[in-house]
Formats: structure tokens, C-alpha cells, sequence
């Protein structure tokens, strides 16, 4: 029935000064009382994922889906709605707010109008547990409605250590119950005891250690109220069942009935075994080792209590696990579930995450039942970490056809060792203009691609950083007529694609990054130098030895002989390193010094500067010949002077050009140039004389007048050259 309402007027909003689960809810105005349209659900509330694995954490509690008991009347209004702990925690105290005996109208006096349960965690401690409330001074679930004329709030608390075993209450029957049915007046909550026994689970004391009234129980004899009467307690009263939440019966100015959830209390333990296979580095657990974090499906285990699964320290063994007490560095508390997991969380230092991998139990999930302990397996598996190596021939190759050894070696960096059928390669590429020689066994060419399996075990290294087993391949390559001059890279790279694409995880490479590495090949080809002699007016059996010279070490040598009055003496080529500069150079017989002139040194390569040739890398594989051309000591020398005029006035300018040259065949180094000017010239005038000279020849330093006059000698006159001297004079009257 409904009862009718007048204080709609006076009617206030409640305010949200606490939380209902991780729902919402939208406030509207209904028979007297604010309803949340959204929000509520008669029956457990409904966690968002992100809290699903909080909500497993802890000792906590089944409960059961329809409430027994009843304070007041089952009015079964549509905003009615169920408030329970969350998972995971127990009701420790109670607060509920009556109507006051005030109000207009005396059949609602003393009504219970608001009610609120606080909650707290059971957090085991090494020698027992401590409770941690959610909130002290908040409810942690508590009716949203909001009526008129409501009286102060009251609250009891257990004790330490104690949490609500079971739930009665008052409500008051009036006489007329068709007009007025029950409704709840107050709540009493039984307290009681909890300990830990030699197992390690939780209990509840049965002796009922305090029962607390929460409300008021309203006495006015004088007003003719109907009596309180007490309901319950309920839930029954064994070490293992207790209160998990009320039901609240809204009514039109209060709520009308009051009903208990009962469950029981839901514990398990939950914690890892680790064990190692093919796994050589640290395999310390627990602190700076190895630590798990326990999780529910992907989810880390943890609440605000605490209490967490993160970086717990995992059992060597499944035989550590003491199932009779709880291990605090080993174990979490968690509610009976499934697919409860783990995964390493801390590692030694050095150890990279993708150096193992995880499997076992702790990978795929477990369930737990009902106060068992147990741990999942996992198993860390140590993979290798396979890096190459080269080792590039010794010296640079001069020559085509010139093998040199190369080296491969591939190391094992990782964890865990390979096997012989594991598949691992490693493969060299080999330039273009180069080829590959002399395989070792288990290695073979397709095209440029120099292929050699590792059959060969490679153990782990000892320590993260260190090198465990190696293998080595050697082999030849050649350069090959028309390479040219450089340097060529050498890839190498371990071939992972067997072992890391089979069905095997235990065997794939971890470490991408090092499988490849790059070796050097230098071709850089010899110059050949010939050193050539050429007589050119010899006598027969005249000798002249021909060098090249490096570093005081002579290189070519060429010993000539002349058979005729005119030949050429040609030697045999000799290998010479590019990048290097050689002194040429002539010793003439001992009867021949003096005998002869020696032309300028001329080469066909290289770069030559004076008697020095200079080889650079742009010279190897060139052919150089070197010669030199010896003459006797022979020269034509001759000497012309013309004027620019055959008359001429006095006071006129003429201009005379003096022409000598050397036909040869020997220069005429030092000659001596000279001019004195006929009577009737004056020569002292301007221009001054001007000297010019052609093939290879050198004007005097000074052909002024005056030193023409006494002689001015040619430095250099080689064969083929010429000079000449243009000088101005005035014609006189004098002389004449």
C-alpha cells in the first residue's frame, strides 16, 4: 500500500557525499522521495573491468542473490535496491537516520529514513591481519534517499577486530495493519571476533561478543504508539557466515522494510613457483632478483588496503609452499576464481625482458576454490643472442688474382644455448668482381651468397654481456680483372629465419639488433715502373745505370750499354705500391762523366716533378716508363741582328732585334750574349731593351745597354730554344 504523503513542500535533496559501487545515477522527485532512475540493482554490484582484479583481492565474501528476513514490510517498490560491501571486503559498522516524532504525520514517527554500512579489508600480517576501513568517515555503500522531518544520524562501530556477524532490527506493528503495515524502526548488528587459525583462514567467533542497537527505538505511551517489535538476527551464526549487505524496502516517506544478504567468508592464496630451463645468468629470487607480479587474467592484483600482488617474491619450488600459514613476501590473499595468473615483473640486473620467455601454468591461468592455496608454474626459458663477426684479410690486395683468407665467426651473447638443428646460418655477401674459394665444410655458394650452417652447440654466456660459445668459417676471396680501385663492404649477417619461424619459441634469436655486421676488402693494384735509357750520339760500349729509389731502398734498376751511337735500353717492369714517391735517378760510366748532356727525366704516368715521380692511387695497375736521353756535350749557336729599316735620318728611332739560337743537339748553358752599338746610334733611349725567350730558354737578368755592351750571360739554353733582345736607338749625325 501506498502512504500518502503532505511534506512534499518541506522535501529536501540529499546530497552524494559518498560512493554506490562505480555507477551513476540520475535524481528525479517520486512519491516523497528522491529515485535514482539509473545506478541501483537488486542484487551484487555490477564492477567496471578496471576493477574486477581489486575486487578479488583480500579475504572477502559469497553471497548469497535474494536477502532473507524481513524488519518492517516487503513493500516491493520499484526504486528498491540492494547495498553491499565490495567484493573483497567485510561490514564493520552501521550508521541509520529515523524520522522524528515531530513530523505532522504520527503514523510515519520513528521511521528509519537512511542507512549506510561501513567496510573494510581483512589485510593478513605475518602473525595475524589488521582491519583497514575503505573510509572512516564515509559509508562505503548507503541508501540515496532523501525525506522530510528525518532526526539525527547514529552509528555503531565494532570493536577491534571485529566485524558484523549478523543483522536483526525493530520495527513497529501498528493495529491496524491494512491501513498501516510494519515498517523498520531501527537495526541491531552482532558483532563478533575474527581470528586467523593454524591454516591461515579466517574465522568468526560464534558467542556473539556485543550486539549494538543502531537507530532509536521511540517511546511515547502518552501518543498511543503501537510497540516495537525485534526481528532477527539473521544469518546463521557459524564461523565462516556473516552480514554481506542490507536490502532496502523504499517506502513513501521512508523505507518500509529492511532486508539481510548472507554469504559466507571467500578466501584462497595465490602465489608463483619459478623455475629456470636453459638458462645460464642470474637466477637470484626475490629483492633486486627475480619477482612476479600475481594478476587476475591481465589485470595486476591490488586494492587500497595494501595488499598487492606486484613484485612478490615467487616460490623455487612447489614443495616451499607452506599451505598451513601465509608467506608475505611469497603470497596475496584473493577470492576463490579462475584464471588467476603471473609474469615476471623484476630481473637481475643486465637481464633484458626479451632474453627468456614465460610459459607454464602462470601464462594460461588457475583456479582456485575455496580456502586453497596454491601457486602457479612459471618457467623461464633462456634464449641466445647469436652476433657475427669478420674478419677481413690482413693486408690490401695489389693484384688480381690474389686470395686472401676472410673469417667469419658468429658468438653466442644470450641466456640460453643453441642446438644443432636449431637452423641457424650465417651468410656473407660477396661483391660484385669478386669470387669466393676454398669453403669450409657446411658451407656453400649460390651466386654472391657464401652460406655455412651452425651445427655447432653454442653455449650460453655466463653472464649478461660475456660471450659463450663461438663457431668460425674461413674461406677465400679474390678480386677479379676488371675490379676497380676501392674499398668494398663485406656483409655478414646470422640468418634467423629457421629457428625463429618454427614452432619452438625457445630457440629464437632475441636480440635482432646484432645480427649483422660488415668487413672490409681493399684493392688497391700495383703501378709497374720501367726505367728506359736513350743514347742519342753514344760511342759504342758507353754505360749509364738507371735507378728508382724509395726510402734508400732502390726499386727498378736499369743498366744500360750502348751498342750503337743511337738506341734505347729498355728494362723489365717492376711492381711499385701506389701512394709513394720514387727518386730517379743516372750514374754515367766512369769514362763517360762529362762526356754527356741529360735531358729532363720524362715519365708516362704518375706524377713527376724534377727527377721525383710521385705514385698515387689514381696510378694503380698503370704501365709507367721512366726514360732519360743522354747527347754528347754538342751545340749550334747562332746569333742574327736586323733592323726594322734600311735608311734612315738623324733623329730618327730604329729598332733592332738580336736573335740567337741553339740548334743543338746539346744545350749551351752559360753562353755569353753581347751587343755594342755602332758609331752614329744612340741607344740610351726609350723603350729600354726587352728580352724574350722560346723553347725552354732563360733571358739574361739584365740586358740594360751598357750590360749588352760588355756581355751578359744565358743561364739556361737548351737545344731547340732561342732569345731575343728588341732594343730602340736614335740615329745622330755623328759618326756618321
Amino acid at each position: 500500500m501506498t502512504r500518502p504523503n503532505p511534506c512534499l513542500q518541506g522535501m529536501k535533496q540529499i546530497q552524494d557525499a559518498g560512493r554506490f559501487g562505480p555507477t551513476s545515477g540520475v535524481a528525479m522527485k517520486r512519491s516523497g522521495h528522491l529515485k535514482w532512475t539509473a545506478g541501483f540493482a537488486a542484487g551484487l554490484i555490477a564492477l567496471a573491468s578496471a576493477d574486477l582484479a581489486s575486487a578479488q583481492v583480500g579475504i572477502g565474501v559469497t553471497s548469497a542473490e535474494t536477502a532473507q528476513g524481513t524488519i518492517g514490510h516487503n513493500k516491493q517498490q520499484a526504486d528498491s535496491a540492494a547495498f553491499r560491501c565490495p567484493d573483497g571486503t567485510v561490514a564493520i559498522g552501521l550508521e541509520a537516520r529515523d524520522k522524528t516524532v515531530s513530523a505532522p504525520r504520527r503514523s510515519t514517527w520513528g521511521m528509519t529514513t537512511y542507512f549506510g554500512a561501513y567496510c573494510a579489508n581483512i589485510v593478513p600480517t605475518p602473525t595475524g591481519f589488521n582491519l583497514v576501513p575503505l573510509s572512516t568517515t564515509t559509508p562505503s555503500v548507503f541508501t540515496r534517499y532523501a525525506y522530510n522531518f528525518q532526526g539525527p544520524t547514529i552509528r555503531q562501530n565494532c570493536g577491534t577486530n571485529q566485524i558484523i556477524h549478523r543483522v536483526g532490527g525493530w520495527d513497529r506493528d501498528w493495529d491496524d495493519s491494512t491501513q498501516y503495515p510494519a515498517w523498520a524502526s531501527a537495526l541491531t548488528m552482532v558483532c563478533d571476533n575474527i581470528t586467523i587459525n593454524a591454516s591461515g583462514w579466517v574465522r568468526i567467533a560464534t558467542a556473539g561478543t556485543s550486539k549494538q542497537l543502531v537507530g532509536v527505538i521511540e517511546a511515547r505511551p502518552s501518543l498511543l504508539l503501537p510497540p516495537h517489535e525485534e526481528r532477527g538476527p539473521y544469518c546463521d551464526n557459524t564461523s565462516t557466515s556473516l552480514v554481506t549487505g542490507l536490502y532496502a524496502q523504499s517506502g513513501g516517506e521512508g523505507i518500509d522494510g529492511i532486508n539481510v544478504f548472507c554469504g559466507g567468508l571467500a578466501q584462497a592464496r595465490f602465489s608463483s613457483v619459478l623455475t629456470f630451463t636453459d638458462f645460464a645468468w642470474n637466477k637470484t629470487l626475490g629483492g633486486s632478483g627475480w619477482t612476479t607480479d600475481l594478476r587476475l587474467n591481465t589485470t595486476l592484483l591490488s586494492n587500497t588496503a595494501g595488499m598487492s600482488g606486484q613484485a612478490r617474491t615467487p616460490y623455487a619450488s612447489a614443495s616451499d609452499n607452506n599451505v598451513n600459514a601465509y608467506s608475505v613476501p611469497h603470497e596475496v590473499y584473493v577470492l576463490p576464481n579462475s584464471n588467476y595468473r603471473a609474469v615476471v615483473n623484476g630481473r637481475p640486473t643486465g637481464v633484458p625482458a626479451n632474453s627468456f620467455i614465460q610459459r607454464g601454468t602462470c601464462t594460461t591461468g588457475i583456479t582456485l576454490a575455496n580456502e586453497q592455496d596454491a601457486a602457479c608454474a612459471l618457467e623461464v626459458v633462456g634464449l641466445p643472442d647469436l652476433t657475427p663477426t669478420v674478419t677481413s684479410p690482413p693486408a690490401t690486395y695489389v693484384q688480381y688474382g690474389q686470395a686472401q683468407p676472410v673469417t667469419v665467426t658468429v658468438a653466442n651473447l644470450g641466456p640460453g644455448a643453441t642446438a644443432a638443428n636449431d637452423g641457424f646460418t650465417v651468410q656473407t655477401t660477396v661483391p660484385a668482381g669478386w669470387s669466393a674459394s676454398n669453403l669450409p665444410t657446411g658451407c656453400s655458394l649460390s651466386g654472391a651468397l657464401v652460406t655455412c650452417a651452425i651445427t655447432t652447440v653454442l653455449n650460453a654466456a655466463a653472464q649478461p654481456g660475456q660471450t659463450g660459445g663461438t663457431v668460425s668459417f674461413t674461406f677465400n676471396l679474390t678480386p677479379n680483372s676488371p675490379t676497380v680501385n676501392g674499398t668494398y663492404n663485406l656483409p655478414v649477417r646470422v640468418n634467423t629465419d629457421v629457428p625463429n619461424g618454427d614452432s619452438d619459441p625457445t630457440n629464437n634469436d632475441y636480440n635482432a639488433a646484432n645480427n649483422e655486421a660488415t668487413g672490409q676488402l681493399r684493392l688497391l693494384l700495383n703501378a709497374r715502373l720501367n726505367l728506359s735509357k736513350v743514347w742519342a750520339d753514344a760511342n759504342v760500349g758507353d754505360t749509364a745505370r738507371l735507378t728508382a729509389t724509395r726510402d734508400s731502398t732502390v726499386a727498378v734498376t736499369l743498366d744500360a750499354v750502348a751498342n750503337t751511337a743511337s738506341e734505347t735500353d729498355t728494362g723489365a717492369f717492376a711492381n711499385l705500391a701506389p701512394s709513394s714517391t720514387y727518386v730517379l735517378a743516372e750514374v754515367l760510366g766512369a769514362s763517360n762523366v762529362g762526356a754527356y748532356n741529360a735531358s729532363a727525366w720524362t715519365c708516362t704516368g704518375g706524377t713527376l716533378t724534377g727527377n721525383q715521380l710521385t705514385l698515387s692511387n689514381a696510378d694503380s695497375g698503370k704501365d709507367i716508363t721512366c726514360s732519360i736521353t743522354n747527347s754528347r756535350q754538342v751545340a749550334d749557336v747562332r746569333v742574327i741582328k736586323v733592323a726594322d729599316r734600311a735608311t734612315v735620318r738623324s733623329g730618327e728611332l730604329i729598332t733592332w732585334t738580336i736573335t740567337a739560337t741553339n740548334a743543338g743537339p746539346n744545350a749551351a748553358n752559360g753562353a755569353v750574349l753581347s751587343d755594342t752599338p755602332g758609331a752614329g746610334l744612340d741607344c740610351n733611349v726609350p723603350p729600354p731593351p726587352v728580352c724574350t725567350s722560346t723553347g725552354g730558354a732563360s733571358c739574361p737578368t739584365n740586358v740594360s745597354v751598357s750590360a749588352l755592351a760588355t756581355g751578359v750571360p744565358v743561364g739556361t739554353f737548351p737545344p731547340n730554344s732561342s732569345i731575343t733582345v728588341t732594343l730602340t736607338c736614335r740615329a745622330t749625325a755623328d759618326g756618321i
